[in-house]
């Protein structure tokens, strides 16, 4: 699975493979990857690999994808944590097709509702946004926005000792907000996206610096 997602052209994207799984599927493939993550944790092979960058790109757009559909999100943001920058970052997707472009954005580690849950570790579900005092609204008066509720929910490492990503959902759908059954199932599949980012961003943050080095 990680040889064929990090060619060039894969001829089957990850999105495309998780897009119309039900629910078990997509646990049972969560696995497989899961496990192949473990084996490949301490490998060096990937870091040449100069399509790194898109093996990321996959894995956070099916995990976005799916983890919006499996909660009825409107929007879905995945956050990942740079200790080392003490920010949150994300690639963010925009336009369809062939103008389909990935921007990555960032942001203080500790700003609004993502930066308070990946500080404390604590969830966040919050039915009214614009009643929540770390509700930034001028991001929905730039953008024509409109939220009305968000879950925003930690990923732990391996060892749950640290937050390696931060997922923050918007506006569920149909006439009420997230609930604690919402929250549970996104933890019944937390520890297996802890363990598939936590190894992608080392690989990601490796293959950067080595891609670094050889520049000089």
């Amino acid at each position: 699975m990680l040889v064929h997602l990090t060619r060039p052209h894969p001829s089957q994207s990850l999105t495309h493979r998780v897009k119309d799984l039900p629910v078990p599927k997509f646990m049972t493939l969560l696995d497989q990857i899961t496990g192949e993550f473990q084996h490949y944790l301490h490998a060096i092979d990937m870091l040449n690999n100069e399509s790194m960058d898109g093996f990321l790109e996959q894995i956070l757009e099916a995990f976005t994808l799916k983890i919006g559909q499996v909660l009825n999100a409107d929007r879905t943001t995945i956050f990942l944590v740079d200790e080392a920058q003490d920010e949150l970052w994300a690639k963010v997707a925009q336009g369809e097709g062939d103008e389909r472009l990935t921007q990555e954005i960032r942001m203080p580690k500790d700003a609004g509702i993502a930066g308070h849950v990946a500080m404390t570790g604590q969830a966040l579900n919050i039915p009214d946004a614009y009643q929540h005092p770390l509700f930034n609204y001028r991001i929905d008066q730039k953008t024509g926005y409109r939220t009305r509720n968000i879950l925003c929910m930690p990923v732990f490492n391996t060892a749950n000792t640290d937050i390696v990503a931060v997922v923050q959902l918007l506006n569920k759908k149909g006439d009420h907000p997230f609930d604690p059954a919402d929250e549970r199932q996104f933890r019944e599949f937390a520890d297996a996206i802890g363990i598939i980012l936590e190894s992608c961003t080392s690989f990601y943050v490796a293959a950067r610096n080595q891609r670094g080095v050889h520049s000089l």
